[in-house]
């Protein structure tokens, strides 16, 4: 009987090894998720579903969901799974976790927590007209936009929690460095 899922490289072929690669470009870039700890983490590669995705020693899964890197979650009762914004509320509840959508922000939003000077007027005209004229940078998803006042910076964010920053006129990606903490600015 052959084995369902292995970390052996020699059994990943020419497509699965790209997907290897995928993985651990968004795990460079992007970090782990969270929820998903670094102990033991290894890439395998399921031989029946051809999906190539990230395991720690909690045998919790990490694959792509598109570009971003997420946990992908198996009910053991019923056996549905799926990412955090796939499964339904039954299976949420289930595993303990809140629907994507209800998942609490840890920014105040700008009209809850922010009186606007002179600059903040500025800053959130030039990030409107970037967003209006479509010139945000090309990997910021366009999924749940939001302008926040983040420690007296206002910025924009959106539903995967990227982050964007003010460069003169230009509005650039910003990402947490996953071992400092420290913001990144992409070029």
């Amino acid at each position: 009987m052959s084995e369902i899922t292995t970390t052996d490289f020699s059994k990943f072929g020419y497509r699965e090894r790209i997907l290897a690669a995928k993985l651990l470009q968004a795990w460079n870039e992007q970090g782990l998720p969270d929820d998903f700890n670094d102990d033991e983490v290894v890439i395998m590669f399921n031989t029946h579903s051809g999906e190539v995705f990230l395991t720690n020693a909690d045998a919790i899964v990490a694959m792509l969901n598109g570009d971003e890197l997420e946990i992908f979650y198996s009910d053991p009762d019923t056996g549905e799974e799926g990412f955090i914004n796939e499964l339904s509320e039954e299976a949420l509840e289930r595993l303990g976790l809140r629907p994507f959508s209800e998942t609490p922000k840890k920014s105040i939003t700008l009209i809850d927590g922010s009186e606007f000077g002179d600059d903040d007027r500025r800053r959130l005209e030039y990030f409107l007209t970037a967003w209006n004229e479509d010139t945000l940078p090309e990997n910021f998803s366009r999924v749940g936009i939001k302008i926040i006042n983040q420690d007296g910076n206002i910025i924009l964010t959106n539903v995967q929690n990227q982050t964007t920053y003010l460069d003169g006129y230009d509005v650039k990606l910003c990402r947490i460095d996953p071992e400092t903490g420290e913001e990144i600015f992409d070029d």
